[in-house]
């Protein structure tokens, strides 16, 4: 019998400490109010774009692009970039050139708007690394860590815009990123085929519209822990585009006999595709000098080839140099950790 009652104190004690330590861990945990309603505007320098396509093996650029949210229900994106490498630039096929054409480096601007169909605070758990310790051999790490539900902006919405392109291609059969093929070549309205048996270089003009969904998460804010102050600041999107170009057209070929205009999808000539679609990452954290990533991946309308993998199919990725609203902290608030 006093066994029986000794052991039951001993469990009380035990889930009493428990509870104690677990209630001062709760109690520990504090964010500070609004921060998310505070990211406004977040500018990105991109410092180095690169991208491999059909049309293109390499391509590499630079440019910028900015996001700014309002309060409640819409936000807007723009982005404008240019290649100051390209493989077709740079190939010695140029000097075989048939034409006196000048190629254009590869530029891609574009512009959106979001309406929030959700837009609500939620959490979104992240990662606190606690300690990271090495040990005596330095051979092995251990590192504690903790997953914090942070305070966050939650966006489900659909996005629209409008994109506008130039886009250098080559009809040199010797190379594997010609977007020509050997039985369709370049007809022209003099009633010329290009491109047959010898490269002839242009420039490819697209206006199109693109639209689809946008999935955001942004989280700002400052976990308080034992005097210490940890901020974790990321704005996170997931997007799903359609890309439909009505405007598709190709500069003139210039020779030493006159000017051609291009015709596509006429008989003996290439065709077009008007239609694409991309899916891609964005991370932006919200503060000054941070760096950003996005990544991308897609179809994009133009040429069109004898099999989907002939057509622009691309993937490309971002690496920006964040410039951020600044943000004022206000009073902290309890959060349990969960």
């Amino acid at each position: 019998m006093k066994t029986k009652i000794l052991k039951t104190l001993l469990l009380a004690v035990f889930l009493n400490g428990t509870y104690s330590y677990l209630k001062a861990q709760t109690e520990e945990i504090k964010f500070l109010l609004n921060e998310n309603d505070r990211v406004k505007f977040i500018g990105q320098i991109n410092l180095l774009s690169v991208e491999s396509s059909t049309m293109d093996p390499l391509r590499a650029g630079f440019g910028g692009a900015a996001d700014y949210f309002l309060p409640k229900m819409l936000s807007f994106h723009a982005g404008l970039f240019s290649t100051y490498f390209t493989v077709t630039n740079n190939s010695n096929a140029p000097n075989l050139n048939a034409d006196i054409n000048k190629l254009s480096y590869y530029t891609y601007g574009e512009a959106c708007v979001r309406y929030h169909i959700m837009d609500k605070e939620g959490v979104q758990k992240l990662k606190i690394i606690l300690s990271s310790e090495v040990d005596y051999r330095h051979n092995r790490r251990t590192t504690t860590y903790v997953n914090i539900p942070y305070p966050a902006r939650k966006i489900f919405g659909i996005r629209g815009g409008l994109y506008s392109s130039v886009v250098p291609v080559s009809s040199d059969m010797n190379k594997s990123n010609s977007p020509f093929k050997d039985q369709n070549g370049i007809a022209t309205s003099d009633g010329k085929n290009w491109g047959k048996y010898q490269p002839v270089f242009t420039n490819m003009n697209e206006f199109g519209f693109f639209g689809g969904l946008s999935f955001m998460s942004i989280v700002n804010s400052t976990y308080l822990r034992d005097e210490s102050r940890k901020n974790k600041r990321w704005a996170r999107e997931t997007y799903l585009d359609f890309i439909y170009a009505p405007a598709i057209s190709f500069d003139d070929i210039k020779s030493a006999t006159g000017s051609s205009k291009i015709i596509p999808n006429a008989p003996g000539s290439f065709k077009v595709n008007n239609m694409g679609g991309r899916i891609g990452y964005t991370l932006l954290p919200p503060k000054d000098f941070a760096l950003g990533l996005n990544v991308e991946v897609g179809l994009r309308p133009g040429i069109e080839g004898d099999h989907l993998l002939d057509s622009d199919v691309y993937f490309g990725t971002r690496l920006n140099l964040i410039l951020a609203n600044k943000n004022h902290e206000k009073p902290a608030k309890k959060v349990k950790n969960k």
